[in-house]
């Protein structure tokens, strides 16, 4: 189903399970898993409960802003900056926010907005950073939607932080 009919069907939430078809109950909650903010936002709009609502699948499928909340809540991150397009301008590096200086190489480079293991790259040096930049661009991604990290002690391990109820 394409989201157009998810969002249509959002209408009439006592008569549509959300997913186009039937309730024998009025819908109450929905659970979603998919990156898909404007349906979340119509889900929302209607009084339906959401897990995770809108504003946390917006901060969880960005990168950058979930480095942002996590250092708000005192949760460790690994060292990260975003790309500015002034300071690319200029060829200099970009300000590290966990200790506010310029990351050195290697470099991890990521889409703010990439899942899945999709646009994360690895850049040894400068040469190899400017590819991957050029890479980004051609693939529509913007400099303020590139974040650089210093690798992990265990590169090729995906870590995922689980926050509930502000544990």
């Amino acid at each position: 189903m394409i989201l157009g009919e998810l969002l249509a069907d959002v209408h009439e939430p006592e008569q549509t399970n959300g997913i186009g078809g039937a309730c024998s109950s009025p819908c109450r909650f929905a659970i979603v898993r998919v990156i898909a903010p404007k349906l979340s936002l119509a889900l929302e709009q209607k009084g339906i409960r959401l897990f995770n609502n809108s504003v946390t699948a917006r901060i969880a499928n960005d990168k950058w802003l979930t480095y942002r909340k996590a250092l708000e809540w005192d949760i460790p991150v690994l060292d990260t900056g975003l790309a500015d397009t002034h300071r690319m301008q200029e060829g200099t590096e970009p300000i590290n926010v966990t200790a506010g200086k310029e990351l050195d190489y290697p470099q991890i480079i990521k889409a703010t907005t990439g899942h899945g293991g999709h646009q994360v790259y690895w850049a040894s040096d400068a040469g190899q950073k400017k590819a991957i930049l050029q890479e980004l661009f051609r693939q529509g991604v913007q400099a303020g939607e590139i974040i650089y990290q210093k690798p992990c002690s265990n590169p090729g391990k995906d870590m995922r932080v689980y926050v509930l109820g502000g544990e």
